[in-house]
């Protein structure tokens, strides 16, 4: 819980807000509560724990298309662990803060996507990357903000 940020962390413990999943839901977890989320007007999500990079890819994978099914319910939808975070987009911007050298990938989905950035070591430009094509990998921070915009569908994912 040390990377919730204060406000949010205040707000649940002071609602005391607890939620139990029914024995033999036909939903994953994770599934269950971006329903939960989207039920009761949540905006923003950002999934802890579904980025479990020691044995688990089939759940990695299942969850970043999982962002992409919910991503209409939502203004913002990410995944986050200690070390990285991963955002879906479709036809539209992400932007953060880092520091300079903090990598960042975008990984196409789509059959082609257009990616320009901005705050990038390399600038990719508006260049048209194909599915499966691996050049936007591994990016760097040049500076301490970016911004990303795509068209089509891609991951960003951004190390820290």
């Amino acid at each position: 819980m040390d990377s919730i940020d204060r406000k949010t962390l205040d707000f649940y413990d002071e609602a005391k807000v607890i939620t139990v999943a029914p024995q033999g839901k036909s939903l994953t977890d994770g599934e269950f509560a971006l329903d939960w989320c989207a039920n009761n007007k949540v905006a923003e999500v950002t999934l802890f724990g579904g980025i479990d990079t020691a044995f688990a890819t089939d759940h990695l994978m299942g969850n970043i298309f999982m962002m992409f099914a919910f991503k209409d319910k939502f203004t913002s939808i990410k995944m986050r662990d200690y070390c990285q975070e991963i955002i879906p987009l479709e036809n539209e911007s992400c932007s953060g803060e880092g520091k300079p050298g903090d990598m960042l990938s975008v990984i196409p989905l789509s059959d082609e996507i257009v990616y320009k950035a901005s705050g990038l070591k390399y600038d990719p430009g508006g260049k048209t990357f194909s599915f499966g094509q691996t050049e936007p990998l591994r990016n760097e921070l040049a500076n301490t903000t970016f911004k990303v915009n795509i068209k089509g569908r891609a991951v960003v994912v951004r190390h820290f």
